[in-house]
């Protein structure tokens, strides 16, 4: 197994780790918790592809709190 740590994808994490009231997101980052657990262990393309739905994950959030 190799690890993509220094991939040019950062993390989205803004050290605001709170989840939403459903326990689904963080609020801070927009992430599941099996997202975040798993971050540095992902390949770059399943990175990228979670920062892809973090402004529709964020605009679904506002929406619903």
């Amino acid at each position: 197994m190799t690890f993509d740590f220094f991939d040019k994808i950062e993390s989205p994490c803004i050290n605001i780790c709170t989840y939403d009231q459903s326990n689904s997101y963080c609020i801070g980052c927009f992430r599941t918790p099996n997202e975040i657990a798993k971050w540095f262990y992902m390949n770059k393309e399943s990175r990228l592809k979670i920062m892809e739905s973090i402004p529709s994950r964020k605009n679904k959030l506002k929406n619903i709190y």
